[in-house]
């Protein structure tokens, strides 16, 4: 089948964690997924330029 979507929770934030410390972690999932991947939608929290620079 195609054209699925699917919802992906990498695990919970603890004290100190930043969206540009999750965003690799959660990168790497989905790289090692059987999957193909052709897009990704993130929460406005994600919009920095640290994030930017790894997607």
């Amino acid at each position: 089948m195609t054209n699925k979507r699917y919802a992906l929770a990498v695990r919970r934030l603890v004290d100190g964690d930043t969206a540009s410390s999750v965003l690799p972690e959660f990168l790497g999932i989905l790289d090692s997924l059987d999957l193909s991947v052709k897009s990704v939608y993130l929460d406005r929290e994600f919009y920095d330029s640290k994030c930017l620079t790894l997607l």
